[in-house]
């Protein structure tokens, strides 16, 4: 992912949070991180994991798709159309396959 991305994930992290009543101490601790790395998450300072992004998710009870939608098209321009995902860079495919992965492990999906 580039900056711009991080950006408008912690962007909307931070309207969530905001929108939530919610303390970065608050969303931090059910995240299980620190407050200082969820300031720099939505300040667009700090590069994330896959497995932070789903413990955020989780904090805020929301959808994925919420945060990374908006993402996904500014970048490619459109979604990912799943009947040509054997097409994709293998690098993709990975990405999915480990966010699936991790989105179940978390019962974000079954």
């Amino acid at each position: 992912m580039d900056k711009a991305c991080y950006d408008a994930i912690g962007r909307r992290i931070r309207y969530v949070r905001h929108g939530k009543k919610l303390t970065q101490e608050q969303v931090a601790e059910r995240a299980g991180i620190s407050a200082n790395y969820l300031s720099r998450i939505e300040n667009g300072t700090a590069k994330f994991s896959l497995e932070v992004l789903i413990q955020l998710i989780n904090a805020l009870d929301i959808s994925a798709d919420y945060l990374l939608l908006d993402v996904i098209k500014k970048k490619e321009g459109k979604g990912i159309d799943v009947q040509n995902y054997d097409r994709l860079p293998e690098a993709q495919i990975e990405f999915i396959n480990q966010f699936i992965g991790l989105a179940r492990q978390y019962h974000i999906l079954k």
